[in-house]
């Protein structure tokens, strides 16, 4: 194992000092203005291979409505977009959430994406990408969306059935939500109407939790994008615990349809890394749709949510419907094997 190890330290550091084959310019991972002429910041950290910082993200083949055919999981680079294929999961998964306090990675299964009653609770291996149904999440027949975990390890995700926020043990799938259906704390009670689909719920580096709302509407009849006139740009709100609420705090504008879904916030920066659209056009994940989809033009966007500012626009693979900064260890650096690291630390062009 030692051996192993010090190997593959001196792949990555080999990798570092000499750099990719190849005549394009290099640049620091999780950081888009930085040039590696200079050796990449995090891995320069590797000296002692704790983990590796990197964007995983969930990738939906073409959608066949009542054929569940399953999402493949990627490694993303945060410079070019590219994604390296890590494997399939087997289930269509509908958001994907990293727990750092147990070096795990957890996906949620939604009638959001096929026709299913509910929504499951699976861990993700990192290393193959393979899926193990961990259960049902109860109630039943609900249905949930937008995993995240906060600093203590525990997983978070929006009831959609009941339009609340509510807290999933990783045992037993068991969901429990703040409030009831009669109670006055209803995520939409404060927000007026939300797609569902197209928000993005994740607590930052300082364990904020944080919403962001669609500024846009999809009209599933007309198969169009419509104003919302209660918001013009991306909306932010921040959890407050003790009231039950979230609160209003900003509004971002410059967005791609107004919106940047299922994202997450890169500790290290604290950037707000999220999708400019789930479906690059109408039709995706949509039951009652049929035909072959579209998945061209799908972008990262980076955001400074405190100032509300759009950072940079990346192009990326567009079948990417989730997306979520984790890390990797010693012991799945090895699973993956030489080939595989290879690819993460030098990608192809967004495939």
């Amino acid at each position: 194992m030692k051996k192993n190890i010090a190997l593959v330290i001196l792949i990555i550091m080999a990798l570092v000092m000499f750099g990719c084959s190849s005549d394009e310019k290099k640049y620091f991972e999780n950081n888009p203005s930085s040039s590696s002429d200079s050796s990449s910041s995090w891995l320069l950290e590797l000296g002692a291979l704790t983990r590796v910082p990197v964007l995983f993200g969930v990738g939906d083949k073409y959608y066949k409505p009542a054929t569940p055919i399953g999402s493949s999981l990627y490694w993303i680079n945060t410079i070019t977009g590219s994604a390296t294929l890590i494997g399939d999961i087997g289930y269509e998964v509908e958001g994907i959430a990293y727990d750092a306090i147990t070096n795990k990675l957890y996906g949620i299964t939604s009638s959001l994406l096929r026709h299913v009653v509910g929504s499951q609770l699976i861990e993700i291996d990192m290393a193959t990408g393979a899926g193990s149904l961990i259960g049902s999440i109860t109630p039943g027949e609900d249905y949930f969306s937008n995993p995240t975990f906060n600093a203590l390890g525990t997983l978070y995700a929006v009831n959609n059935s009941s339009n609340r926020l509510c807290t999933i043990n990783l045992t037993t799938a068991e969901a429990d939500c703040f409030g009831n259906a009669e109670a006055a704390y209803k995520i939409e009670d404060d927000l007026g109407p939300l797609n569902l689909k197209d928000r993005g719920l994740a607590f930052d580096n300082i364990d904020v939790l944080h919403l962001i709302v669609p500024g846009l509407v999809k009209d599933l009849v007309k198969a169009e994008y419509k104003d919302d006139a209660s918001s013009g740009g991306a909306s932010v709100y921040t959890y407050d615990a003790d009231h039950l609420k979230f609160d209003y705090q900003r509004t971002i504008h410059g967005l791609p349809y107004n919106m940047a879904p299922n994202g997450d916030f890169d500790h290290l920066t604290g950037l707000y890394w999220g999708l400019d659209s789930l479906d690059a056009v109408f039709v995706g994940h949509d039951a009652n749709v049929t035909g072959t989809d579209d998945l061209s033009g799908k972008n990262l966007l980076v955001i400074d949510i405190n100032n509300g500012i759009l950072m940079q626009t990346i192009p990326t693979i567009g079948n990417l419907y989730a997306i979520t900064f984790g890390y990797l260890d010693a012991s799945t650096l090895i699973k993956m094997g030489l080939n595989d690291l290879t690819d993460f630390l030098c990608p192809n062009n967004p495939q």
